[in-house]
């Protein structure tokens, strides 16, 4: 079965605003855990070591635009743990 999760915000905030909320998803990022949550909904991401990265910017007139973009894929390491031996064959064991 697939999980699935959506949230999503809009709002005009300024630029202090704005830096207040890099900086809680830095936090995150470096803890390993996100939270999204407004008045509706909320949403906990667990970012992994390795993320795809995109950042796009555009400039038309006086209207800007910045677009990051990070994804990654969450594993469950319940359900991902293969057990591993390493070790040496005896005689009887070939």
């Amino acid at each position: 079965m697939t999980d699935y999760s959506r949230f999503g915000y809009d709002s005009v905030q300024d630029t202090e605003s704005i830096i207040q909320f890099l900086q809680s998803l830095q936090n995150g990022f470096e803890n390993g855990r996100i939270v999204l949550r407004s008045d509706q909904e909320e949403l906990v991401l667990h970012p992994e070591k390795l993320l795809n990265f995109a950042i796009k910017a555009k400039k038309k007139g006086d209207l800007c635009k910045l677009s990051l973009k990070l994804s990654w894929k969450q594993v469950n390491l319940a359900e991902s743990a293969d057990s591993l031996v390493i070790g040496t064959l005896t005689d009887d064991q070939l």
